[in-house]
């Protein structure tokens, strides 16, 4: 891919009074109808990709958010390929993202301009159709974290487990809820399951013992039933056998 063509240029031509954010704003246009014509995968990653290089402002704009190459690929780990190709294709041809490596010295990746997060209008509304699902994914990122750290205690229960089962629901094919989320939200379930089960088997030993205990009353019932009427009929013969002295 070229990162201007002929086309584009005659169209800033015509438009010239547009400056840097109209440039901006068609290269991206054009760069994605190419991607999206010859690296389907690609175009369909690169939604998710803009987004999770974007900080969601709170009663303010949106910001651009520094992310490791290795937190993309832990994200969706079956795509780790595609997400290379198509980073080195916007480092280095596109110019739409830089690159950079942090203290540790790790990869990272950034949105190369701010005016994309304001003026693209696809990326205005990838960010508008996101926020939803990626905020709900943020609000449980420390329990997940917890969890695959070892701690069985951060699992979801309850409503929010409930909240979880209806997102995923809601957004079964979103690129938003990767592998570890689904392993997490499916780890509660299974939890919940066993607690369940746990209860159920709780209810039948306590009315097994109940059971038990009602078996072991009337059993008692009915000796001592029993042994009475025995000993009314030893007495009733005793006293018989005691006229018939008489």
């Amino acid at each position: 891919m070229t990162q201007l063509r002929l086309e584009l240029y005659q169209r800033l031509s015509a438009n010239a009074g547009g400056g840097l954010r109209w440039l901006l704003n068609e290269k991206a246009d054009e760069f994605y109808r190419q991607l999206a014509t010859e690296q389907a995968e690609q175009a369909r990653l690169l939604p998710w990709l803009l987004v999770e290089l974007t900080q969601a402002g709170e009663n303010q704009e949106d910001t651009r958010k520094t992310v490791t190459v290795a937190e993309l690929r832990q994200r969706q780990p079956a795509r780790a390929s595609e997400i290379d190709a198509l980073l080195d294709t916007l480092i280095r041809k596109e110019r739409l993202l830089t690159g950079d490596s942090n203290p540790a010295r790790e990869a990272t990746v950034t949105i190369a301009h701010e005016a994309l997060l304001r003026d693209w209008g696809k990326l205005k509304g990838w960010l508008t159709d996101s926020r939803e699902v990626k905020g709900w994914r943020e609000s449980f990122s420390q329990d997940l974290a917890a969890w695959q750290a070892g701690s069985p205690d951060n699992l979801l229960r309850g409503s929010r487990l409930a909240t979880a089962e209806a997102m995923l629901q809601k957004y079964a094919d979103s690129l938003f809820i990767g592998d570890k989320e689904r392993e997490f939200i499916a780890a509660g379930v299974a939890a919940r399951a066993a607690e369940v089960e746990r209860k159920r088997v709780q209810q039948w030993r306590r009315i097994l013992a109940l059971m038990a205990g009602l078996v072991v009353s009337l059993g008692l019932a009915a000796w001592a039933t029993l042994e009475r009427d025995k000993a009314e009929v030893a007495a009733t013969q005793a006293k018989q056998a005691g006229l018939e002295r008489t």
